[in-house]
């Protein structure tokens, strides 16, 4: 990342030694210019959770149906949940 502002090995080698020296430092520097991945930001945690919950609740409830209002045989309400899942899941 260094060389891509033209800086000698001999420039380079006392910053690498340096953020090297100290773990947590060099982990980041890793993490952050090597591949492109930020701290995360902690008071997206709550939305986060909450836009994965709703998702599972979402698509939990499309499989549902056919069980519960359409049949009273058990065999043909999961032939028709799994399939119905199944055809969600493709798309």
């Amino acid at each position: 990342m260094l060389r891509q502002y033209e800086m000698s090995d001999v420039q380079i080698a006392p910053v690498v030694d340096s953020i090297r020296s100290d773990r947590k430092r060099w982990v980041d520097f890793m993490m952050r210019f090597e591949l492109g991945l930020d701290q995360p930001e902690p008071k997206r945690a709550v939305t986060s959770a909450a836009t994965i919950a709703g998702a599972y609740v979402a698509g939990g409830l499309i499989p549902l149906p056919p069980p519960i209002f359409f049949f009273t045989v058990t065999g043909r309400a999961l032939v028709l949940s799994s399939l119905l899942a199944l055809a969600c899941s493709a798309t």
